[in-house]
């Protein structure tokens, strides 16, 4: 809490906010239904809005993200940022989600071309005025967006500031907003914690920061964590709920007339994690029934972390795409992965949600050498705050790194199950054959996995060779699916 400075004319504001949640329609109904109770909690003189920190959507079908707009007009949100992923059906497929939606997208940092209608849907900054009280909402989008998507080809000619031009750009703009008199400023940034502590230290003006792109659970408000002072010393909260609509968050903020936080709470809450029939309704009306492939028996939670923590659905996938396609070795960017399927029936359309960005897979071949250069960088990530690339998940391989991402061990396991320790310190020249998808083979995140070769290219993800070979193994869903860690990656 606040010590407070002044408590005459004070405001008091209540914002409900989500984050990253990535087409997720799993957890919508919790936050749907959440929604509607923040609604129905109508103290006098309290202010609302309902906000969100981009990445709404996930992967290029027209037809899903079509139903998540409608389910977003169900939860009335106010404004969003930009994210990386809002592209991810390229700008023209982002434009069809505006217009579906009654949702404002803000974002300061971006660049559209003038002949492009989507330059009129998207904003710098809106005016909301709520029982009289007129908040100013910016929004910034990451830095790292030509990175951070499939191809720059599909942002069709959409730029982003670098990050200095980033700060000119929103401080001007919050200080157009000053100049009409808004003294309650809100950061809707798709920009990840780490960056927005340092906007926060480096802008001046606002006053609470919606933050997403990195996935932090932010709960409560801690002094040099979450509440930053600005340059000019005022007091600047960051908000985050996590990622794929596990969470959604709340806080409620007094400030006093001269529009600076005297009070604030922040509070995360858990989604349901199970089917919702109403949603499951919603989205065969628009997609059509999906095919069940198994029924799930064993299942394991969704980790807090992806990137950093092994996970038993990446693995099945991964040996989907070796056994499907012929090769000795896969591998998957853990972050590819959105969530687990849960217990019971499990459909197609499920299986793609938890890989949703319609990557075409790739053959090739690594050597030895680059493998362990690959997997060495990759295991750097466990020693990252953010977890940032993330660890790389592998079929026909198995290995150990230290919790400080120190790769320790790296065994070879062929499809008939013969062991072969590969020497980490002195790796020979030997090829495999490996199947990953196009983020990997093009990326650069993982920059050793830039395979300039001689390739096979196929028209699919791994949620095919997934369903596939989920048949096989379960005999077209007459024996049950169990999803096991088989330790093949271990952080010890």
């Amino acid at each position: 809490m606040i010590s407070p400075i002044s408590f005459k004319a004070n405001s008091k504001l209540s914002i409900f906010h989500i984050n990253d949640l990535h087409g997720q329609t799993d957890n919508i109904g919790s936050i749907l239904n959440a929604s509607k109770k923040f609604d129905s909690e109508d103290s006098v003189g309290v202010d609302r809005l309902k906000l969100s920190a981009g990445d709404n959507i996930c992967g290029g079908d027209l037809k899903k993200n079509a139903a998540i707009a409608g389910l977003f007009n169900c939860i009335k949100l106010d404004a969003s940022a930009v994210g990386n992923h809002e592209f991810d059906p390229t700008a023209t497929g982002f434009e069809d989600f505006i217009n579906r939606t009654t949702t404002e997208f803000v974002s300061s940092n971006l660049d559209v071309p003038d002949d492009k209608t989507l330059d009129k849907k998207i904003k710098n900054s809106i005016i909301k005025e709520v029982n009289g009280t007129k908040y100013g909402i910016v929004g910034l989008t990451t830095t790292e967006l030509n990175t951070t998507i499939k191809d720059p080809k599909m942002l069709e000619g959409v730029e982003v500031d670098d990050n200095d031009e980033t700060i000119e750009s929103l401080q001007e703009e919050i200080d157009e907003l000053k100049e009409q008199g808004i003294n309650k400023i809100i950061l809707l940034s798709h920009s990840g914690y780490e960056v927005d502590k340092n906007i926060a230290k480096n802008v001046s003006g606002i006053d609470v920061i919606v933050s997403g792109h990195s996935h932090d659970i932010i709960e409560g408000v801690k002094e040099g964590e979450n509440l930053i002072r600005s340059k000019t010393g005022e007091p600047v909260l960051i908000i985050q709920a996590g990622d794929n609509g596990r969470f959604y968050g709340t806080s409620d903020i007094e400030f006093d007339e001269n529009g600076i936080i005297l009070k604030a709470n922040n509070k995360i809450y858990k989604t349901e994690n199970k089917k919702n029939i109403l949603i499951q309704q919603v989205e065969d009306s628009i997609l059509g029934k999906s095919e069940v492939v198994a029924q799930v028996s064993k299942t394991i939670e969704n980790p807090l972390n992806r990137r950093i923590t092994p996970n038993a659905w990446s693995n099945l996938i991964a040996d989907s795409m070796i056994h499907e396609l012929g090769a000795e070795i896969s591998l998957i960017n853990a972050a590819n992965i959105r969530k687990v399927p849960t217990l019971g029936k499990l459909t197609a359309r499920a299986v793609t949600e938890t890989t949703p960005y319609a990557n075409e897979l790739v053959k090739t071949k690594i050597t030895e050498k680059e493998l362990v250069k690959a997997l060495k960088f990759a295991c750097n990530s466990l020693s990252d705050p953010s977890g940032s690339p993330g660890l790389l998940m592998p079929a026909g391989l198995r290995y150990e790194t230290t919790q400080t991402g120190e790769l320790k061990k790296l065994e070879f396991v062929s499809k008939n199950g013969e062991v072969q320790e590969i020497d980490i310190n002195n790796p020979s020249d030997r090829e495999y054959s490996i199947i990953l998808d196009i983020f990997l083979f093009e990326n650069q995140e993982y920059k050793d996995l830039n395979l300039n070769r001689e390739h096979i290219k196929y028209n699919f993800d791994k949620d095919k060779t997934a369903i596939d070979y989920i048949k096989k193994l379960t005999n077209n869903g007459e024996k049950p699916l169990e999803i096991i860690d088989d330790q093949r990656v271990k952080i010890v």
